[in-house]
């Protein structure tokens, strides 16, 4: 499995992929306690990628322990990240808008401008993402947090780390494909998307270890 791409693959070769994938969904739609238990889902099934095992965890609700350190650790980013880049910028864009309210070009330029720049934070807040997971998952919160060792494993190799970034990117989008069949369709392809990043997350890890892997780096 030389080829990271095989990722968004892994999910379906999984038994019972599709209940596990719905059921799993429908947790995800529980305020708070649904999405902190999916994201100990993903990292149950990092594990099962781990020890080699190509499946899908059950759906359940006992990973909400599991999955708490890394939800609270992406809450404490994402607070960081938007009171220091995205309110500035959004505050300078509004301003920047406001003086030309006299041309059509204002409210245009400002969704041009914000929607470019949410889009370039994002590639950037993925290149550091597995970084941040392996960290969190191996340490706890105050691993996640530790900014110097995330920096020096995503500096380690920034072609693999840019190469994670742009298929999870990409694994984002396909899980908001289910929005397209009403919404309905949300409850497969988020968790789905889920299941790629970790396996996407597992071919980054093993980069750092010796290539007789089951996974191997791309």
């Amino acid at each position: 499995m030389g080829n990271v791409a095989n990722a968004f693959s892994l999910p379906f070769k999984s038994p019972d992929w599709f209940p596990r994938l719905l059921l799993t969904g429908l947790i995800f739609l529980i305020p708070i306690i649904g999405w902190i238990n999916t994201t100990g889902w993903m990292l149950a099934t990092l594990d099962n990628y781990r020890r080699g095992v190509v499946e899908l965890p059950p759906a359940g609700f006992q990973y909400i322990g599991r999955g708490a350190a890394l939800f609270l650790v992406g809450l404490v980013y994402a607070i960081l990240i938007g009171v220091i880049f995205v309110a500035p910028i959004a505050l300078l864009t509004i301003g920047s808008a406001a003086s030309n309210s006299g041309s059509g070009f204002a409210t245009g330029g400002f969704n041009t401008t914000f929607t470019g720049f949410g889009q370039l934070l994002g590639l950037v807040e993925y290149t550091f993402l597995p970084a941040v997971v392996i960290n969190t998952d191996r340490h706890g919160i105050s691993g996640g947090l530790n900014v110097p060792e995330v920096w020096r494993l995503t500096s380690a190799s920034w072609k693999n780390s840019l190469i994670a970034a742009i298929l999870i990117y990409a694994a984002g989008y396909v899980g908001l494909l289910g929005i397209v069949a009403c919404c309905v369709g949300l409850l497969v392809t988020y968790p789905y998307s889920l299941a790629a990043i970790a396996g996407i997350i597992r071919y980054y890890e093993a980069t750092f270890e010796p290539p007789q892997q089951v996974l191997q780096p791309y």
